[in-house]
């Protein structure tokens, strides 16, 4: 059975008296300020936070509903190639003399052409990238790669 003096809730604990009240004393005056500036700190913190996360969020929903420049230039080259109304697409590209296509890859608007072409010296080959525009045919970039001695 638990004893008079003891008004914790539980018989034999350290707790205090059960009450409404907290019997700690008034923080000082200095403390006190500290105390409220850190509080205010940690609102203003956490107001910044919610803010970059609602601007994250509206950025994320905006790029998913709007149209993206990839969406737009996917049908300006359909319309330009003639691919979307099933017309042949017919361009010369002027290749060096001499020259034989190894690979050729496309990328959206881009072909990029792997050829080989004689080299100086007799029998020799070098490799070259050619990166072409497939809407007019023209040649946006051309790449020597240099043969590697083979030791």
């Amino acid at each position: 059975m638990a004893h008079p003096e003891q008004t914790g809730p539980i018989a034999g604990s350290s707790m205090g008296p059960v009450s409404g009240q907290d019997d700690e004393p008034p923080l000082d005056p200095a403390v006190e300020r500290v105390r409220r500036k850190l509080v205010r700190l940690l609102l203003w913190s956490f107001g910044i936070m919610i803010l970059g996360l609602i601007a994250v969020f509206s950025t994320i929903v905006y790029r998913i509903n709007a149209t993206g420049p990839g969406e737009q230039a996917a049908t300006t080259i359909g319309s330009q190639t003639g691919a979307l109304s099933g017309e042949l697409l017919e361009a010369e590209i002027e290749l060096p003399a001499g020259a034989q296509i190894v690979s050729t890859s496309l990328d959206g608007r881009h072909m990029l052409v792997h050829l080989t072409i004689a080299g100086p010296a007799s029998g020799q080959r070098v490799s070259q990238l050619i990166v072409v525009d497939i809407a007019d045919g023209r040649i946006i970039r051309r790449f020597n790669l240099p043969e590697r001695n083979k030791n």
